[in-house]
């Protein structure tokens, strides 16, 4: 009966013995469940695929763990830009509050210091007889 002899790796005559078979060709005996050798080449090319296959499975977990972080970068960002806007609109109300204050407080002062006859402008409002 030809079969595979994993021992010289030839198709060749072999002779089933019990559980074991003798290859013809080079003397040696094999069970038949011993898996055939394979070429250095199988293995390198079946390595380099599982190694392979492990740096993509690292790359995909590290792009979904960049993508999860760089999601919680733009929730923080976005939440950020809306506390800016709150901050720029509440300096702009107090900016023009302010500045309604001071136009108040110098039409105030130019009513007070402003006199409606010489006589009031020569000895000042305060000095008049009608504040004594």
């Amino acid at each position: 009966m030809k079969t595979l002899c994993p021992n010289c790796e030839k198709e060749t005559e072999c002779e089933f013995t019990a559980e074991l078979y003798e290859c013809k060709e080079c003397g040696e005996d094999f069970a038949k469940y011993i898996v055939a050798r394979k070429l250095p080449d199988e293995k390198s090319k079946e390595d380099e695929t599982f190694a392979q296959l492990k740096v993509e499975q690292y790359l995909r977990q590290q792009i979904e763990t960049l993508q999860f972080a760089n999601e919680g970068l733009r929730n923080e960002l976005s939440k950020l830009k809306g506390i800016l806007l709150k901050q720029g609109e509440f300096f702009c109300w107090a900016s023009q509050a302010y500045a309604k204050n001071v136009n108040d407080l110098i039409y105030a002062i130019m009513a007070a210091t402003t006199y409606d006859t010489e006589g009031e402008a020569r000895d000042g409002k305060c000095a008049s007889k009608t504040h004594l």
